[in-house]
């Protein structure tokens, strides 16, 4: 019998099924209010036999990210009464996630004059949060220098989550869980290695236990343990948590003194952490000192959920970025329909509904998603597969390359190599006109890390992946990002391609090689000391050393020459562009050619009207010479495919690095193309009609299509 979809008892709450959507911070509320597209995002996911809310701030001086709600003002409240009473008219269920981050924080997102509180003055090491960079510039920078909470501050910590949690029921929530896991607050308090207070919060078991059992216990006492649950994290690592003596007996202590309470549940957060990292026996023990309603999460697909539940590991099962893409997923898993995937670059921040309440149900596709399969050497025989098997081995191979190039620039931007290391090869080549060369992850590492103490924030746009039927493919994409330190700054942009292959015996995708070229910098050159050398801001010049990239041999459109058949209309169009600002920028004129149609036409800023391929390549191969360092960093903000699929229209924001974004958090630009493109007998999306709009607006202003579609 398949477990997950039984119902179950949850204090007293009914669960249809024992899918929980697992709390996942989105940072979509700009004022720190719920709004109509959050209820529309929770309502969407109301088939989960549980949701349980992103972190909810539970007081100003908790927060750790922009845009991230809370629960501390009557607007606030009301805003979440909306949200909820839509998820119960869909017949669901939803816990809301009360959340101080402590440390986790930085000065800029609290009251004027304070610092983050912790329970010691210590910074988590390289740790960072969502804040303001500048006064209108969000992004990931270092926190703050903390303080500790004064011990008769301490209860004012208490009050604050007893009030949130009031609060959480007046807006109708069904239940609070206490946010005590990931390295904030409470965990800041739990951890013995951080936590040398002297006071009756800190030194032993049970006084480091303390503040949370207190918040615990007074918000049993105000909404009923059957309403209240925790998640905590035993043994994470997250955010600068260190190892401590007596960690195992820390949580089994906790364990106990959390099942004489009957707390709706408690929830283990980043389960697969706790089997590497503990003794085998730590789970059966904690089970038997916590015989209630457990909640399980991290890592987990259908078929290890239902193993974990089968064995009595947990009584449910939290799904955290699966539930993103996928608002149905408790139908998709029960009907074994595939998973969509999740727009990595659309996870965090203010980006409208796009990546929030766009992804369709499976039943509401207008083209079902090619089904999964093991592609195995001979899944790229173009003898092999008919065009629809390609497209389905071309879904599954561009969906594990879009994680494994995300996984690359996280490893970058933020030193975390965990995720993408499985997927380096040991011999990979590393190729950088600013890092230098190496080989292999302590290469890449060494290399790339440098980069990280100034770095404020690293952005990525116009993407690309080409995938050949041989085994091979490639991505490309630019990159713009910001060195910081004091009141210097330094802006730089670069290209970047990545080469794969397919691992004949595991099937896995493995990254053989990087290619960064910097194309150009503007501000301190000090912040870029480490570098092996620098352009200037009108980009290399005559003399400088050879470029890593070369266009017409390193663009993943001369790397793999037999490519499989792109599954997805849109992403093809949207790639189009992507094609389109590489050939353009880095001087291809072969492949430039290649972008348009022959009859393509125009407004092409500032040579003006163009007709025809020849005169339009003409004119661009010249408006070239004069700007050898450009890059035409851009959003696809607005794409529609006619009912025939042969022809599309979509709106291309540019992205002006210097300013990506407006006061409020919105992403900002500068001009935006209205583009007609074509989908001609070859199988390629071509450009069929461009016209060039300068203006400012945001992604939540777009501008309309306002040019038709000539079906030609």
């Amino acid at each position: 019998m398949n477990k997950l979809f039984t119902p179950h008892d949850l204090a007293g709450l009914q669960l249809p099924n024992r899918l929980v959507m697992a709390p996942m911070t989105r940072s979509r509320a700009a004022n720190g209010v719920a709004d109509v597209l959050t209820a529309r995002y929770y309502s969407q996911r109301a088939s989960a036999g549980l949701i349980i809310s992103e972190g909810i701030n539970v007081s100003q001086q908790g927060i750790g990210y922009l845009f991230t709600p809370g629960l501390y003002t009557q607007d606030q409240v009301d805003a979440w009464r909306c949200v909820t009473d839509a998820v119960h008219a869909e017949g669901g269920r939803i816990y809301a996630q009360l959340w101080h981050a402590g440390r986790i924080s930085h000065n800029s997102l609290l009251m004027d004059g304070e610092v983050p509180v912790s329970s010691v003055a210590r910074p988590a090491c390289g740790a960072r949060a969502y804040a303001w960079i500048t006064s209108s510039v969000p992004g990931q920078i270092i926190t703050s220098e903390p303080r500790a909470l004064e011990t008769a501050e301490v209860a004012s910590i208490v009050d604050d989550f007893v009030a949130a949690g009031q609060r959480a029921m007046e807006a109708g929530f069904d239940g609070v869980e206490v946010h005590a896991a990931n390295g904030y607050l409470f965990d800041q308090f739990i951890n013995g290695e951080l936590n040398t207070r002297e006071d009756r919060y800190g030194g032993t078991i049970e006084n480091r236990l303390r503040l949370l059992l207190e918040t615990i216990d007074g918000l049993s006492q105000a909404i009923g343990a059957q309403h209240v649950g925790v998640r905590i994290s035993p043994f994470g690592r997250q955010h600068d948590l260190q190892p401590f003596d007596d960690e195992p007996q820390t949580w089994l202590a906790l364990a106990d003194e959390l099942g004489l309470r009957e707390l709706a549940y408690v929830h283990l957060s980043d389960q697969q952490a706790i089997d590497a990292d503990c003794e085998d026996d730590f789970l059966v023990n904690f089970r038997r000192a916590y015989p209630g309603t457990l909640i399980v999460a991290g890592g987990f697909d259908q078929a290890s959920g239902e193993s974990a539940l089968q064995s009595g590991k947990a009584d449910l099962i939290g799904f955290g970025t699966p539930f993103i893409a996928n608002p149905d997923l408790v139908e998709r898993m029960a009907h074994g329909w595939p998973l969509a995937q999740a727009d990595r670059k659309t996870l965090y921040g203010l980006h409208g509904a796009r990546g929030y309440t766009d992804y369709p149900r499976y039943i509401e596709q207008t083209v079902a998603a090619p089904p999964k399969q093991l592609m195995t050497r001979a899944s790229f025989s173009a003898d092999a597969l008919d065009r629809e098997s390609e497209q389905a081995s071309e879904a599954e191979a561009r969906s594990t390359l879009t994680s494994v190039v995300d996984d690359f620039f996280s490893a970058w931007s933020d030193a975390e190599w965990q995720a993408l290391a499985p997927s380096l090869a040991k011999t990979a080549t590393l190729q950088s006109s600013q890092h230098g060369e190496g080989r292999g992850l302590d290469d890449w590492r060494r290399l790339l890390s440098t980069d990280t103490s100034a770095l404020l924030w690293l952005r990525t746009s116009n993407h690309s992946i080409v995938i050949g039927r041989n085994g091979q493919a490639a991505a490309s994409c630019y990159v713009y990002g910001l060195f910081g330190r004091g009141r210097q700054r330094l802006l730089y942009g670069a290209s970047v391609v990545l080469r794969f292959r397919h691992h004949e015996t595991n099937g896995h995708w493995i990254l053989t090689s990087a290619h960064i070229n910097v194309n150009w910098c503007r501000g301190d050159l000090a912040l870029a000391a480490h570098w092996r050398m620098s352009p200037s801001d009108s980009g290399w010049e005559l003399g400088d050393a050879p470029p890593v990239i070369v266009s017409e041999l390193d663009s993943p459109w001369a790397l793999i020459r037999d490519a499989l058949p792109q599954s997805d209309a849109e992403v093809a169009v949207r790639e189009l562009y992507s094609k389109y600002s590489w050939a353009i920028d880095q001087g291809d004129i072969a492949l430039l050619s290649d972008c348009y149609t022959d009859d393509a036409a125009g407004g092409f800023a500032p040579m003006g009207p163009l007709q025809g391929r020849h005169a339009i390549v003409g004119q661009l191969k010249s408006f070239r010479r004069h700007w050898p360092w450009m890059q035409h960093f851009a959003d696809v903000v607005r794409l529609k495919l006619e009912p025939d699929r042969r022809h599309a229209q979509m709106i291309v924001a540019r992205i002006i690095p210097e300013q990506p974004v407006d006061a409020h958090g919105h992403a900002l630009y500068g001009a935006h193309y209205q583009i007609r493109a074509r989908l001609e007998d070859d199988g390629q999306w071509r450009i069929c009609w461009t016209d060039y709009r300068p203006g400012w607006f945001t992604n939540a202003d777009v501008p309309a299509f306002d040019i038709g579609i000539t079906h030609a």
